[in-house]
C-alpha cells in the first residue's frame, strides 16, 4: 500500500469516526505542513467546532523494521522537554536534549511514547538517537507546551491527536494515537497519554482522570472494531497517568481499575512497588508509581523501570514484548470498565460534603494526610512571592520550611482577590495571621490550597 493510499484511508477513517471522539485534521493554517517525497493525501474535511483535533503531521514511512520477534516499548515523561521548564534557556535546552539522547540511545526503543514535549521538532531531534526511530504524531495541546508523542521504527497506517471531549467536565490535554502496522499486516493501536495532574482540587483531578479513561475505553473499542476488519490487532496504552494502585490516597480513583476491569493487562502486575519507582522518593515522600503501560492482545508481559534521575523527574517504563508469542486477540469488555467509572461518578455525586478540618500551616504531615479534604489552614504570613511572569503568587507562612504548605493565587484570579482584600496581596497580607479555606491539594510533594476568590482568605489579626 502506498503512502498516498494510507493517507486517503486515514482521511476516510477520520471522517467516519468524528462522532466517536476522533476528529479529522484541522485546516492546514493551524500548523505548516512539512515537505514529503510522496504525493499529498486527499484533502480532509474540516472538523466541526468546537472539538477540533490537535494538529498532526503526515510523514514518509520509515523502512519496515526487520524484527518480527521481540520489540521494546518505552513510555517516558521527560519533564518539560527540552530544558526542564517551559521557558528554558537555549543552554538548558541543549543540555537536556543531549542527556535525553544518551538515555534513549541506551534504551533502544522500537516504540516510544513521550509526554511533556515542547513540539514536533524537539521530538524528531531526540529520535535521531536511535536509527530508524521516526515521529508519527505530536500533539499541539494548548496553552502549555506539554505534548504527547508516538514514535516507532515501524510504519504508521494512520495517526492523529485529539483533545478530550467536554461532558460536564473538561480534562486537560488529550491523547496521541498511531495505528502502527507491523510486518504480516498486524496492527498495534497505540496511545500516548498524560492525564490530569494532582495540582489543584484532588476530587476534581480524580473526576477528570476518570472522564479521560471513559473516553479512552470508548475510542479504543471503536479502533479495534475498525482495524480488526483489516488484520490482527493489539492495543498499547502508555504514559504518565498521575495515579497509583499502591498509594491509599488514590483508593477511590477508578482510572486504572477501569482499564483492568475492561480487560487490559497492567504490565506492573506482580512487581513490588519498591522495584518500579517512576517518581523517585523526595522530600520525605516515598517512591511512587504514576507511569504505566497497559496492553491487550500481547499476552502478559512485565514492565521494568529504568533509573535516569538526571534526565527527568520521572523514570521511564520499559516493556519488552515477544511478538512471536503474542496472539493479537484482545479480549476486552470496555462496557465493564465504563460501568465502574459511572458507579464511581455516581457515588461521588451522592456523597455528603465532608466538614472542613482546621490545620496549622506548619503541620506538613497533617496537611499531606488531608489531601483531597476541605480544610481551614491558619498561619502568619511570612511573604507573598511570585513567578517572574506574575502568573502565580505564593502566600508563604512563618515556620513552614521550603517545600511546605503555601496558598496559590493564579494570575486570572489575582485582581479580584486583591480588590476583595483592599489592595495588593503583599501589602494586604504580609505579617498578618490569616485563615485559608479550600481543598488541600498537593504539587511536587508540597501541600497547597488554590485560592480563586477573596472569600477564601480571612484576616484574623
Amino acid at each position: 500500500m502506498t503512502h498516498q493510499t494510507r493517507g486517503i484511508l486515514a482521511a476516510l477513517l477520520l471522517a467516519a469516526l468524528g462522532p466517536l471522539g476522533c476528529s479529522p485534521k484541522p485546516p492546514a493554517e493551524t500548523e505548516p505542513a512539512i515537505e514529503t517525497a510522496t504525493p499529498a493525501p486527499a484533502q480532509e474535511p474540516t472538523p466541526p467546532a468546537p472539538q477540533a483535533a490537535a494538529p498532526h503531521r503526515a510523514v514518509p514511512p520509515p523502512a519496515p523494521a526487520a524484527t518480527v520477534g521481540p520489540i521494546r516499548i518505552v513510555a517516558w515523561n521527560i519533564e518539560w522537554f527540552p530544558g526542564h521548564k517551559p521557558n528554558a534557556t537555549p543552554e538548558a535546552s541543549a543540555e537536556h536534549m543531549q542527556a535525553a539522547k544518551v538515555a534513549i540511545a541506551e534504551l533502544k526503543p522500537d516504540i516510544l511514547l513521550l509526554e511533556e514535549i515542547r513540539d514536533w521538532e524537539s521530538a524528531a531531534e531526540l529520535c535521531t538517537a536511535v536509527p530508524g526511530l521516526t515521529v508519527h504524531v505530536t500533539s499541539a495541546f494548548q496553552p502549555r507546551p506539554q505534548n504527547q508523542v508516538v514514535a516507532s521504527r515501524f510504519t504508521a497506517d494512520s495517526t492523529w491527536s485529539q483533545s478530550w471531549q467536554t461532558d460536564g467536565i473538561t480534562p486537560p490535554r488529550g491523547y496521541s494515537f498511531a495505528a502502527i502496522e507491523l510486518p504480516g499486516r498486524r496492527f498495534l493501536l497505540t496511545y500516548a497519554l498524560h492525564l490530569k495532574s494532582n495540582l489543584g482540587t484532588f476530587a476534581d483531578n480524580v473526576a477528570m482522570r476518570q472522564a479521560s479513561a471513559k473516553q479512552l475505553l470508548k475510542h479504543s473499542s471503536e479502533m479495534l472494531a475498525l482495524y480488526s476488519q483489516r488484520g490482527p490487532c493489539a492495543v498499547i496504552i502508555g504514559g504518565d497517568l498521575n495515579t497509583s494502585l499502591d498509594d491509599p490516597k488514590f483508593k477511590d480513583d477508578q482510572t486504572l481499575p477501569s482499564l483492568i476491569k475492561a480487560g487490559f493487562h497492567w504490565t506492573h502486575e506482580g512487581v513490588p512497588v519498591g522495584n518500579r519507582p517512576t517518581i523517585p522518593a523526595k522530600n520525605g515522600f516515598p517512591d511512587g508509581c504514576f507511569d504505566h503501560i497497559f496492553t491487550a492482545g500481547l499476552g502478559k508481559p512485565t514492565a521494568a523501570v529504568k533509573l535516569y534521575d538526571t534526565v527527568s523527574d520521572h523514570n521511564p517504563v520499559v516493556l519488552d514484548v515477544d511478538l512471536a508469542q503474542a496472539d493479537f486477540r484482545p479480549r476486552l469488555d470496555p462496557a465493564a470498565g465504563i460501568a465502574l467509572l459511572d458507579r464511581a461518578a455516581a457515588a461521588k455525586a451522592a456523597a455528603p460534603r465532608m466538614p472542613a478540618v482546621t490545620l496549622n500551616a506548619a503541620d506538613t504531615p497533617g496537611l499531606v494526610a488531608a489531601v483531597g479534604q476541605p480544610a481551614v489552614v491558619k498561619g502568619r504570613v511570612k511573604s507573598v512571592g511570585n513567578t517572574k511572569t506574575n502568573s502565580i503568587h505564593f502566600i508563604n507562612f512563618e515556620g513552614v520550611p521550603r517545600g511546605g504548605f503555601s496558598g496559590i493565587v493564579r494570575k486570572d484570579h489575582y485582581e479580584a482577590i486583591a480588590i476583595g482584600l483592599g489592595g495588593e496581596l503583599p501589602a494586604a497580607l504580609q505579617g498578618k495571621t490569616i485563615e485559608l479555606t479550600g481543598t488541600i491539594a498537593i504539587y511536587k510533594d508540597a501541600p497547597q490550597i488554590i485560592v480563586t476568590a477573596p472569600a477564601q482568605i480571612r484576616v484574623v489579626k
